[in-house]
Parts: structure tokens; C-alpha cells; sequence
């Protein structure tokens, strides 16, 4: 004391981020989901392009089925009595739905004859407007495996076949993999 003061000092350590916010890219009506770690915090604000995001006040942000209208810059200003910090920015990318289109058409070949070319009767659409393609092939429409290497294409030639076949086309488009077309069967007699 002095002079009949007390003088008090308080140490107040500032908030630190230890895992920052990274960028999240899926395809539309998943879940995007931010998290920032830090200690010495007591509040949480996300932030789109520099603007409060209301009712966004935990150290996790999350969107339910994400559409590309959600696309941005993310952030989050993490806080305490003392300061504020401010993370690094996490880019939200969501890709368009993916329509795999339409295959064709069911076959009936006798065992050892090769069956037509299978078709696209309908194109891909959506998502990115570039697509990659895998063909599979099921003995029963519902355990699935990859076909050789030319299986990539739009169309596929399944050549000779002895027993009966499933296949379908997989269709990839940026964060839309994988999404499965109609599935078609070549039945051997």
C-alpha cells in the first residue's frame, strides 16, 4: 500500500489459437463443419467475409445440408477479457447436386455372346460440369466391383459374358464422388 491505496494489478494472457480453422470443400446438402482450438478463451464469434455470423458463438460452426449459396470465407474471433484474435480464413467450397444421368438398356444374350455397348441415354449433369467416370459390376445388384481399366468412359463395352451381369456408372464431379447411375442387366441364357 501507499498512502493508504492499494494498488492491484491483474495479469491477463491474451487468447491463443492452436488449431486454426481449415478449408472445407463437399458436395451440396452434406454438413460443413469448422472448429478452432485455443486456450485463455472465454468467447467465440464466426465470421462470412468479415461479418458476425448471429447465433455462431461456440468454438464449432456447422451447416446442415450446405448449398453453393454458402460459399465463403470463414473465420472466427476468439476473445477474453483481456484481447481478441482472430483466425486464419477456412474457404467453404460445395459443389453443385451431381446428376449421374441415365444407362441403358437391359439385354437378353445368349452365354459366350457379347453384349452391346451400354449406353449413356442421359447425361451427366451438375456439380462441376467435368466429370470422371467408373463402371462396376455386380452378379446380384448389390455387392459391386470395379471393371478393368477401359471402365472409364461414359459408355462401356462389357464384351463376351456367360452368366448374368449388373453394371452401373459411377460419376465423379469435384467434392461429388461416387454417386451412383440406374443400374442395367445383361441376362445370359
Amino acid at each position: 500500500t501507499q498512502d493508504g491505496w492499494l494498488a492491484r494489478y491483474v495479469l491477463c494472457t491474451p487468447p491463443t489459437i492452436s488449431i486454426q480453422p481449415t478449408a472445407v470443400n463437399i458436395c451440396q446438402s452434406a454438413t460443413a463443419s469448422f472448429s478452432v482450438t485455443a486456450s485463455n478463451a472465454t468467447g467465440y464469434q464466426w465470421t462470412l467475409g468479415g461479418s458476425d455470423i448471429s447465433g455462431a458463438t461456440n468454438s464449432t460452426y456447422s451447416i446442415s445440408g450446405a448449398t453453393p449459396s454458402n460459399n465463403g470465407t470463414f473465420a472466427v474471433r476468439v476473445s477474453n477479457a483481456c484481447s481478441n484474435v482472430i483466425s486464419n480464413n477456412a474457404l467453404l467450397t460445395v459443389t453443385p447436386t451431381v446428376n449421374p444421368g441415365i444407362i441403358g438398356a437391359n439385354q437378353t444374350i445368349c452365354s459366350g455372346s457379347s453384349a452391346a455397348v451400354l449406353t449413356e441415354l442421359a447425361a451427366a449433369s451438375g456439380g462441376t460440369s467435368s466429370f470422371t467416370y467408373q463402371w462396376q459390376s455386380s452378379p446380384d445388384g448389390s455387392t459391386w466391383s470395379n471393371v478393368a481399366s477401359s471402365g472409364t468412359s461414359s459408355t462401356y463395352s462389357p464384351g463376351t459374358l456367360t452368366v448374368t451381369t449388373h453394371f452401373r456408372r459411377l460419376v465423379t464431379s469435384g467434392n461429388c464422388t461416387n454417386i451412383a447411375s440406374n443400374a442395367v442387366v445383361i441376362t445370359v441364357t
